[in-house]
């Protein structure tokens, strides 16, 4: 017997072997085979990995440094742009109702906006969202019988089993592999993008709560100040009441002497007449009674009529003209007077903060099943510009937004160096039913 000792054969290194391993799958169905199956790619294969893992460095690094939802979704855009050829990418969110998607960014395409919404509208969003994998749907408006042009691939967003939204992007692409390293590189990326902007959405919520807690403690500190000075009023007109009964009592005695002229005893009664009726004002504007907010049918031209005659000398003590307006007859709202009086308050404590004196008109005017009260200033206020950041208003306007919501109504206010100031309030008749 004769041993051969020098082997011919060739084997293949471990490295090598592994591209005959079969991909395992997992429950959702995506492939996690990480190896190609052709040895001809191997190489492509690598380069491309190489590529995926760049470009998730880069984007989990840059996304610790923006702070911007803008920033974000911009970053986001350029990213997928290395992976696919693409010409817009949004991420839209379901509203509270689940019916309507809006885009994160203002900013994106309305053409999008809505596409997006007339997919879910069809239940194509629910088929996705029932899938839980990416769908490519051509674009309804440009598709003819040679296919569409552009294409928008649908990836459903779904967080602690519930559906948030959906991340849109319109590419050229007809047709997308589900398994692909482009498809697990996608998903990986929004995973990253999506903890990003629910922290800004987080921030915002908690920097909204905070707000809403600043102006229901001024309003608390406010609604306590006027019950103190309603009963002090209170106390002080009842004295100056029962002077005025004194004078007038002794002014008909007086006006009885023949040696004491008509005039000055007619002078002195009109005179106290019209202090009476400034009381008067007072009292029942400073009134303050148990269920005080109690829900009525309010005529805001009585109520504002009134409103203005208590503080018209003020007005005028600070150099302000004002001016009414009312239409005829507009029909009555359900609020409170007490509501519409702390309207009122805030509105004229804003309109004053200038303290620059000039013009003032208030109009009242029925359109569209909508009474508005519209008060236009000379004054150029910058906290009532429209532009103005929602974090920077002023205290009494966001007391008179948050009782224009009570009212399921809003404010719209503007202000400019040269135009002046207008704001208007817009009440609905219709309300709805609250169980």
């Amino acid at each position: 017997m004769k041993l051969i000792k020098e082997n011919t054969f060739g084997y293949e290194t471990l490295y090598e072997t592994l591209q005959y391993l079969p991909g395992s799958k997992k429950k959702t169905g995506r492939s996690t085979a990480l190896i190609s199956t052709s040895s001809a790619d191997r190489g492509n294969l690598l380069e491309k990995y190489s590529h995926a893992f760049q470009n998730l460095a880069s984007l989990e690094r840059q996304l610790k440094k923006f702070t911007t939802t803008e920033e974000v979704m911009g970053l986001f855009s350029n990213s997928l742009k290395r992976v696919l050829t693409l010409k817009e990418a949004a991420i839209f969110y379901f509203d509270e109702s689940g019916a309507i998607l809006t885009p994160v960014v203002k900013t994106t395409a309305p053409v999008s906006t809505h596409f997006i919404n007339t997919a879910n509208k069809a239940g194509i969003l629910d088929w996705i969202f029932d899938s839980g994998r990416p769908t490519v749907v051509p674009e309804f408006d440009n598709f003819k019988a040679s296919g569409a042009r552009l294409s928008y691939l649908l990836i459903p967003i779904i967080d602690d089993k519930k559906k948030k939204g959906i991340l849109s992007i319109l590419t050229p692409q007809p047709a997308f592999a589900v398994n692909s390293i482009e498809d697990q590189l996608i998903e990986i990326m929004l995973s990253l993008v999506f903890a990003k902007l629910e922290s800004f959405r987080r921030r915002e919520e908690m920097q909204s709560a905070y707000n809403e807690l600043q102006v229901y403690q001024s309003k608390l500190s406010n609604d306590f100040k006027l019950s103190a000075i309603g009963e002090l009023t209170t106390g002080i007109l009842e004295d100056i009441l029962s002077p005025l009964q004194v004078i007038m009592s002794y002014t008909d005695f007086l006006s009885n002497d023949t040696n004491v002229d008509d005039k000055i005893s007619a002078a002195i009664k009109s005179q106290v007449k019209k202090v009476e009726a400034v009381v008067e004002r007072l009292v029942k504007f400073a009134s303050l009674e148990d269920g005080k907010f109690k829900l009525q049918p309010c005529n805001l031209n009585r109520l504002i009529q009134e409103y203005h005659k208590v503080i018209a000398t003020t007005l005028r003590n600070d150099n302000y003209e004002c001016i009414i307006d009312f239409e005829n007859d507009i029909p009555s709202i359900l609020s409170s007077p007490n509501y519409i009086y702390q309207l009122l308050t805030n509105l004229f404590g804003l309109i004053k903060s200038s303290k620059s004196g000039g013009g003032i008109l208030i109009q009242t005017k029925y359109v569209n099943e909508k009474v508005l009260v519209k008060i236009i200033t000379t004054d150029h206020n910058p906290m009532l510009n429209s532009s103005a950041a929602k974090g920077k208003e002023d205290i009494n306007l966001q007391i008179i937004s948050n009782l224009m919501r009570k009212h399921e109504g809003y404010v719209q206010t503007d202000s400019s160096p040269k135009a002046g100031s207008v704001v208007v309030l817009s009440f609905p008749l219709k309300r709805k039913i609250r169980g």
